[in-house]
């Protein structure tokens, strides 16, 4: 339930007593602010991975590249 009241919190959803919790439809700019926020997420994530287990920022760049379909210089 913490879960939902977060999100609640966090304007995500409607919490109504007695009938359920609906999905709110979010702002253009919320939106775009939320997509990005949550894609500076997931390049923190990769960032600590790779470090982890020693992937140097060369080659993540090359790897992050290939996969986009960046042609090299």
């Amino acid at each position: 339930m913490q879960a939902y009241r977060d999100l609640e919190h966090e304007g995500f959803v409607e919490i109504r007593h007695g009938t359920g919790s609906f999905v709110r439809e979010l702002a253009p700019g919320r939106k775009a602010r939320e997509r990005s926020r949550q894609a500076r997420a997931l390049v923190r994530r990769l960032l600590t991975d790779a470090r982890r287990i020693g992937v140097s920022p060369a080659d993540l760049q090359g790897a992050f590249d290939a996969e986009m379909g960046v042609k090299a210089p």
